[in-house]
């Protein structure tokens, strides 16, 4: 009897360490588990919210920092022409007043205005005037009624040059003329085709004969050239808006997308059997585009191995230069 006692008390002892032993391996790993989270998970999750609060944060002081500077720049845009127009003596005949007008556009150039299209509408009077730069005597070549823009000489022919009247899309009736310097009057070159078809980013090429724009009607936007001539007009359909754009031919252009604000980049495109295939980074330019002067406005050297842009990415408007390695190793997107 003794001996099954004994038998007994050790086989109770066996089962309750067993289950003393379970219980307390069970509530160990509890325990470094909640310790685990504790000390990693935990942590991580703040700092997370915490970089967020402050993303959040400086996204506004940011936002609130580029718009309270644009107000600023057009209440004093507005203040300049109040003072202008009230200082204007109720005498003045409306000749007096037009020319008034035609020089505050001077110096509105290129200034946003709020529901005033007061460049267009002033009808300034601009003249083209070309200077010999070995000296010599200013020759007035054009003089027009009209806001006169993007006066371009080609790189390649003296005597040649183009010219475009600005203003809203729906208003100007044709945007860019030719204009021989040895004589003769301005001629239209390449009519609009639709009433509110937009004519941007002209510019000649590296022929001298031949002028690249940028087409948008509607939604749709287009890539084409002419010769100042009005021979051989050739255009093909572009993905979207690519901003402004600079080829020496349109076998390669590279351009900025001013309208992506999220992807600052320099992108190269080549037109291929009448479509463009691209996009290829080739650098991030990271402008603010503030202002006209600070928007990044890529250039190719004349030998397609560089493109130069503006940016103020250091805080301050500069010109950078991106080498042309090449084009089919460029990452895509």
């Amino acid at each position: 009897m003794r001996v099954l006692g004994m038998l007994a008390v050790v086989y109770v002892l066996y089962r309750f360490w067993s289950r003393w032993r379970e219980e307390l391996l069970w509530s160990l790993r509890n325990r470094l588990i909640l310790a685990y989270l504790f000390l990693a998970v935990v942590p991580i999750v703040l700092l997370l919210t915490l970089a967020s609060m402050l993303g959040q944060i400086l996204y506004s002081q940011l936002g609130a920092y580029l718009l309270y500077h644009d107000i600023e720049d057009r209440i004093a845009i507005m203040s300049s022409l109040a003072a202008t127009q009230a200082s204007l003596p109720a005498s003045l005949d409306e000749n007096a007043r037009n020319e008034s007008l035609s020089r505050q556009a001077e110096v509105m150039v290129g200034r946003p205005v709020p529901k005033l299209r007061m460049n267009f509408e002033a009808k300034p009077e601009s003249k083209i005037v070309a200077v010999p730069s070995d000296g010599g005597p200013a020759q007035e070549v054009h003089k027009d009624r009209n806001w006169i823009g993007y006066t371009l000489a080609s790189p390649t022919q003296a005597h040649l040059m183009i010219f475009k009247h600005v203003g809203p899309a729906e208003r100007v009736e044709q945007p860019i003329f030719g204009v021989d310097l040895r004589g003769g009057k301005p001629w239209a070159i390449r009519a609009k085709k639709a009433a509110g078809e937009q004519l941007k980013s002209i510019q000649w090429l590296a022929d001298g004969e031949r002028i690249a724009y940028h087409a948008q009607r509607g939604e749709e936007h287009f890539l084409g050239s002419i010769r100042y001539d009005n021979k051989d007009l050739r255009e093909i359909r572009l993905p979207g808006d690519l901003g402004h754009f600079h080829g020496n031919s349109l076998e390669m252009i590279a351009a900025d997308h001013r309208g992506d604000a999220m992807n600052r980049l320099i992108r190269l495109y080549r037109v291929n059997y009448e479509r463009l295939d691209g996009p290829r980074i080739l650098a991030e330019h990271r402008g603010s585009f503030n202002v006209q002067q600070l928007h990044a406005h890529p250039r190719i050297s004349a030998d397609n191995k560089k493109v130069i842009f503006t940016s103020d990415r250091s805080g301050y408007g500069q010109i950078y230069e991106a080498e042309i390695m090449n084009y089919e190793s460029l990452p895509t997107q």
